[in-house]
């Protein structure tokens, strides 16, 4: 048939779901590392993210909101988050094409359009972070331009 040619290796039409469980659990356990690791940079990008957060809610605590500390918070977050959305596309990207034998070009452009949809929200977040930073700067250098006039 057409349709156990684009099976996945290992995968018959005739196997039965006891034997699809036992694939997926030795599938599971060959990518235990990359899952490990995949974990690892997911909770160290949200300590990191968490700590960016308190450190820019402790400056405007302060009431330095065109303060060099704020500015320099959102500049840490927006990077954050881009960078964060840049290793993830290509973590996702890494783990989508070692998976398979054959590498089309489509997998290419199916695993980015699946990161763009789910990672595009943090690379929208991190580009409005660092554009926040920049206005909060202009406005700083105003109000330093205007302490000078008389």
């Amino acid at each position: 048939m057409v349709y156990e040619a684009l099976l996945p290796e290992g995968i018959r039409m005739d196997m039965t779901v006891r034997e699809l469980m036992e694939y997926d659990r030795q599938f599971f356990e060959k990518k235990r590392g990359q899952f490990r690791a995949i974990s690892f940079m997911s909770a160290a990008f949200i300590l990191v993210f968490a700590g960016g957060c308190i450190w820019l809610a402790l400056s405007w605590r302060r009431a330095v909101a065109f303060g060099s500390p704020t500015i320099a918070g959102l500049q840490f977050l927006g990077c954050i988050l881009i960078l964060q959305f840049g290793v993830g596309w290509i973590v996702g990207f890494l783990t989508e094409s070692w998976h398979s034998e054959v590498f089309f070009w489509s997998d290419l452009y199916l695993a980015s359009a699946d990161w763009l949809a789910i990672g595009g929200p943090t690379l929208s977040s991190g580009i409005v972070f660092l554009i926040l930073s920049w206005v909060l700067d202009y406005g700083r250098r105003i109000k330093e331009e205007q302490a000078l006039t008389i």
